[in-house]
């Protein structure tokens, strides 16, 4: 009973966002109609993204309340906020702390998200974003449902032991955060010109879902260029690039079963490959000897 009352709670606690989701698809689809970065996009991979965005937000939700419990008391472990930033209660106070937000965390998501693409590990939960060949503001949410909890334990747990975090503005500027999200991926002929190089855009994003090979391990950053051109991953784009994009081997992973199992089938198989290796180690040694 227990169970079924927790499953219920998400479910009732999770249609908010659902519906905020799909009316967000809506008009962000009818915007796209106007000045398309790519035309006659696969109407069932946007189908699929629904559905799929349905089950990520519940399956999502249900996972960061388990990682939650594990990661507060790490968090405790930790000790801190050791950073204290003290903002003037006015509105140019209220400026200066979204922009120390926004820059510390697009930091520690810079980090995460090179790293996700350079660990065959996380690259494997990772990829179901980046399956995408239809780039469109339903990419938003076509994201494994474990995606979040890796946040939580690379982003979220040491910007809280690090800074001092006010929940009230921090929700405030996370919706922001969100909104920006549906923006970047949006399916829009967009150019921020030289602006670009100062923030992210959908031509920007694109570039980094691209699957042309001058485009791969480019722009990481979701909000801020300036970590991509500190760490040299920056790519601005001419005025009118707008790559197709997908993975490189052109896996289409545009069914549930294979989009929410993928990543424990490749971990199973690198765990393999990573026993018998040491296996092979051990033999080599055993013949030497």
């Amino acid at each position: 009973m227990e169970v079924l009352h927790f499953l219920n709670q998400q479910w009732v606690d999770n249609w908010p966002g659902i519906k905020f989701m799909f009316v967000a698809y809506g008009i962000g689809l009818a915007i796209e109609t106007l000045r398309p970065a790519e035309t006659n996009q696969s109407s069932a991979n946007i189908r699929f993204n629904f559905i799929h965005g349905f089950f990520f937000v519940l399956f999502n939700s249900i996972a960061l309340s388990v990682v939650s419990g594990v990661g507060e008391p790490i968090r405790e472990f930790l000790g801190g906020p050791y950073i204290q930033l003290q903002f003037y209660d006015s509105l140019l106070g209220e400026i200066g702390y979204t922009f120390c937000f926004i820059l510390v965390f697009d930091f520690f998501y810079y980090w995460l998200h090179r790293l996700q693409h350079k660990s065959p590990w996380l690259w494997a939960q990772h990829k179901m974003h980046h399956s995408e060949k239809s780039l469109n503001i339903t990419t938003h949410s076509r994201f494994h449902w474990l995606e979040s909890s890796f946040w939580v334990f690379f982003i979220s747990i040491p910007m809280g032991v690090l800074f001092e975090l006010t929940p009230g503005k921090l929700g405030l500027i996370w919706s922001v955060y969100m909104l920006w999200g549906f923006f970047i991926h949006m399916n829009l002929k967009l150019s921020f010109g030289w602006f670009t190089g100062v923030i992210a855009g959908p031509q920007y994003h694109r570039i980094h879902h691209s699957d042309l090979i001058q485009h791969k391990d480019k722009n990481f950053s979701a909000t801020l260029p300036l970590y991509d051109r500190l760490f040299g991953s920056y790519y601005g784009p001419e005025k009118n690039e707008y790559p197709t994009t997908g993975l490189f081997d052109g896996e289409d992973m545009n069914n549930l079963l294979v989009a929410w199992f993928s990543p424990f089938k490749d971990w199973y198989q690198q765990l393999r490959s990573l026993v018998k290796n040491e296996d092979t180690k051990v033999e080599e040694k055993t013949g030497d000897g």
